[in-house]
């Protein structure tokens, strides 16, 4: 074990900036012996590798009063990144948190919650002669023996994180595969998928996958929205049905371990094991095809909106959606229940889903029209930080896509398409596609994929797509039987492939 002075370990106090915007200083307290800001010099070189280095967390346990759970393998531990680094004047930490951890637990598997946290970004201020520190959330605090840097994490509810963290090597980033073998795993009926918006995920903390969409009542007269649960632990399937007129356009995300569904005037929040009724309120807006991305307890409503419910479907024109507004995107915060507009995109959005990495925004393809040609389906993917509302960065896919489907993987996006097309004698065809971006370099591949071998018409293509259990899941097909009625029910296939 090393020695600083008369202690025996060097605490990092980590003191989280008000703005993460403001400069970032290592604050060294006065009257440290020269020996000691030696040692601190060579701890910095540790942490940081003399410019920057991102550790991962090796071991990690969860002490409440006097019962411990090792929580190492969890997939919300798994995601965490320490990022420390260093210049000729600043010292900082990121600490891209991932997925939050539930510490009201008695069991591994009840610390497990999907819920994305943003990044914290951090001064670091050393002191010789304490242990104390302070965060602007709590209590965190490092130590380095032996070149292996180890923490606590002091939460409100007094329970603490006990971890350690190894250097993060670049083969233990994910190397997305270039080819993806689909396989049918579960089936289900709807009448509302194909020329729908149906919204999918998986929840790793209830080892489920949930599909929400619209359903029509077989006489016409009354809608509902309708989520079907997937419980891959029991292989059982199991429904909820909320009653009230709404389009066919639903995203669903989760947030704490609750399902939140965005629809095109309403926010509906569930709790995952539809033990009770349903929250319902609305947002203010009219949306439809619209993206969703959320991060903490923010939702991001992505293009989609139109004028009102009512008025698009009295107006026979392009469908009754008009584009004049669909160039907005919105954030929903879940604690105030109220709306704002947060930033303008640079062009009207139709199908564009999208996702959060690191603070910025990730939004793919779609169209510029509601039912648009060709020549309005877009192949651009736009990043924003969620700091800088105004600071486009535009990077290509190479493939036009008129809806996206998109999902995060570490640092890896993987985004599931379609277009159609409108000049076929026998109504339409579409085209699938798949791919992944890689947030490191910017850059997009094209994923090959068994896909085509289950097309049975040339309607057949992606529906819905969502990341869970190491696997890529799909909706694919299209459920169109000439002459059948769009309230009949029709078989719907799910395939999976493994993502390694």
């Amino acid at each position: 074990m090393k020695y600083f002075g008369l202690i025996s370990c060097l605490f990092l106090i980590l003191c989280f900036s008000c703005n993460k915007d403001s400069e970032i200083t290592t604050i060294i307290e006065e009257n440290i012996p020269p020996q000691t800001i030696f040692e601190v010099s060579e701890l910095i070189t540790t942490l940081t590798g003399a410019t920057s280095k991102t550790w991962k967390i090796s071991e990690a346990k969860l002490v409440r009063d006097n019962d411990t759970l090792d929580i190492s393998d969890n997939f919300n531990v798994e995601d965490d990144e320490f990022i420390f680094s260093t210049d000729k004047n600043n010292t900082q930490l990121e600490w891209r948190r991932g997925h939050s951890i539930n510490t009201n637990a008695t069991t591994v598997s009840e610390t497990l919650l999907d819920y994305y946290l943003s990044p914290k970004l951090s001064d670091i201020q050393l002191k010789a002669d304490s242990n104390e520190l302070f965060t602007i959330d709590g209590a965190l605090n490092f130590q380095v023996t032996d070149n292996i840097p180890s923490g606590i994490l002091y939460n409100e509810d007094s329970t603490q994180i006990h971890f350690t963290l190894i250097e993060k090597e670049p083969e233990d980033y994910f190397t997305p595969p270039t080819n993806l073998e689909f396989s049918e795993v579960v089936s289900f009926t709807s009448n509302v998928i194909d020329g729908g918006a149906p919204g999918m995920i998986g929840s790793y903390s209830d080892n489920s996958m949930f599909v929400v969409t619209r359903k029509n009542k077989e006489d016409g007269t009354a809608k509902a929205e309708i989520i079907h649960k997937f419980d891959l632990t029991n292989n059982d399937q199991s429904e909820s049905l909320l009653e009230y007129e709404s389009f066919v356009s639903k995203q669903l995300h989760i947030v704490n371990n609750q399902l939140i569904v965005v629809g095109a005037e309403h926010i509906n929040t569930y709790n995952i094991d539809f033990s009770s009724t349903p929250d319902s309120i609305r947002h203010g807006k009219a949306f439809t095809r619209f993206g969703m991305a959320v991060q903490d307890d923010d939702i991001y409503i992505i293009g989609g909106e139109i004028r009102s419910y009512k008025e698009a479907i009295t107006d026979t024109s392009n469908n009754g959606i008009s584009n004049d507004r669909a160039n907005k995107i919105y954030k929903w915060n879940l604690q105030t229940k109220t709306l704002t507009e947060f930033a303008t995109l640079p062009e009207p959005k139709f199908g564009a889903r999208a996702t959060i990495i690191n603070d910025k925004l990730y939004i793919f393809g779609g169209s510029t029209e509601f039912v648009g040609e060709p020549e309005t389906h877009s192949k651009d993917i736009l990043v924003l930080p969620l700091s800088d509302r105004e600071n486009w960065q535009i990077f290509d896919m190479g493939q036009p896509m008129q809806s996206t489907f998109v999902n995060k993987y570490q640092n890896l996006i993987f985004v599931a398409g379609k277009s159609r097309f409108y000049s076929n004698e026998n109504g339409n065809s579409s085209v699938s596609f798949l791919g992944v971006f890689d947030t490191n370099t910017n850059k997009y591949s094209i994923i090959k994929n068994n896909l085509d071998l289950y097309k049975a018409v040339e309607r057949d293509a992606i529906q819905q797509m969502c990341l869970f259990n190491d696997k890529m899941y799909v909706i694919y097909g299209s459920g169109y039987v000439p002459d059948n009625p769009i309230e009949q029910e029709m078989e719907w296939k799910i395939y999976a492939a493994d993502l390694y």
